[in-house]
């Protein structure tokens, strides 16, 4: 026979409040959290509710017993925030001054004038002495920054400079 094991839940709010900030919620882990509660008080125990959550029997367990203990606040997650950045907030303002405002041969050893991924990252460990990934800096510059980075076309030295004049007075003949 398998032994089911029970939890008692203590019903800080009532059924409805608690659809209601399921409801309410955007946040997926606290809707998860609040799910548990709400099939603990329908009456499932907490092995049941596991299976239904596909979650492990330890975490529902902690979810209950954190709801238990400290109520509404014991279902919003606690993170630790990650590992800090290498660069502070000074540092960061520095460098997105510097990319959106400065070609990087006016400050490196390159005849490039627009950046690239590798040239921030070169710019960074030269500047700041931290050496992100290619990828660390592609999330600092398209996510943090909000800048797009792109290998621009080269310029046809064939063009002439008034090129744009030349086709509307082009374009104009054919459309009399």
């Amino acid at each position: 026979m398998v032994r089911t094991s029970r939890i008692t839940i203590i019903h800080h709010v009532r059924k409805e409040d608690l659809e209601k900030q399921m409801h309410d919620t955007d946040n997926i882990r606290v809707y998860e959290h609040l799910l548990a509660i709400k099939l603990a008080y329908d009456g499932k125990t907490p092995n049941e509710i596991a299976s239904i959550l596909s979650k492990t029997i330890q975490i529902v367990y902690i979810w209950l017993n954190d709801w238990n203990e400290e109520g509404w606040q014991g279902i919003i997650p606690r993170f630790g925030g990650g590992r800090p950045s290498e660069l502070n907030k000074k540092e960061f303002e520095e460098l997105y001054q510097t990319i959106t405002k400065n070609k990087p041969c006016n400050l490196m050893d390159t005849d490039d004038v627009f950046w690239d991924p590798e040239l921030v990252r070169e710019y960074v460990l030269k500047r700041f002495g931290v050496d992100y990934t290619y990828s660390a800096i592609w999330k600092i510059v398209r996510e943090k920054f909000d800048l797009n980075l792109i290998k621009p076309y080269s310029k046809d030295y064939r063009k002439p400079d008034d090129a744009e004049d030349i086709l509307k007075k082009e374009s104009m003949k054919y459309l009399k």
